[in-house]
């Protein structure tokens, strides 16, 4: 049987350490890239349902498959970015 590596959309929290002389700045300072990852900081908040794999990146087979178990949400199935067979 073949193994699938299957990627999903996912929403995380992760804190980010920055010198700054204001709050202003150190927003501005992360959203430019500075700063570092506080370690063991990253939280999974919960999946990203507003992205997903669009239906035309599958066969027809696997969008009737998909389509009998569940919502195909009008042409892409959420929270999937996308699926390799290893």
């Amino acid at each position: 049987m073949p193994t699938f590596i299957v990627e999903r959309y996912e929403v995380h929290a992760q804190k980010v350490m920055v010198e700054a002389d204001s709050r202003a700045d150190a927003i501005l300072k992360v959203v430019s890239g500075e700063g570092t990852d506080v370690d063991n900081s990253l939280e999974y908040i919960e999946s990203d349902e507003t992205r997903g794999i669009s239906t035309d990146e599958l066969t027809d087979d696997e969008v009737e498959r998909l389509a009998s178990v569940t919502d195909l949400n009008g042409g892409f199935i959420p929270t999937i970015r996308s699926v390799e067979e290893d």
